[in-house]
């Protein structure tokens, strides 16, 4: 007898916009929710990410043990780059 398995649900891009909208208006939150959105990043990727992994010049996006226990580049999106540089200039301490 074969097992049923659900399939995982999907938000809507309607939703997806309204949730990121609303988060947007901390600079924190609409950067850790888009990143999840469009890098597809698990939460235990997105709390590893620190400055140096951000590689404006080269503009790549590095994620340290990724899927699979591996590391990966990602072209780094000019909304995220942006994102990140809002973030940035939030914080008055120089975290990680």
């Amino acid at each position: 007898m074969a097992l049923e398995r659900k399939l995982p649900k999907w938000l809507d891009r309607t939703i997806a916009s309204r949730i990121l909208r609303a988060a947007s208006k901390r600079p924190r939150d609409g950067l850790a929710l888009s990143l999840c959105y469009q890098y597809g990043l698990r939460a235990s990727e997105l709390v590893r990410l620190n400055r140096d992994d951000v590689l404006f010049d080269a503009r790549r996006l590095r994620v340290t043990a990724s899927k699979g226990s591996r590391d990966a580049e990602m072209p780094l999106f000019g909304d995220i780059a942006k994102l990140v540089q809002e973030y940035l200039a939030t914080r008055d301490d120089e975290c990680a």
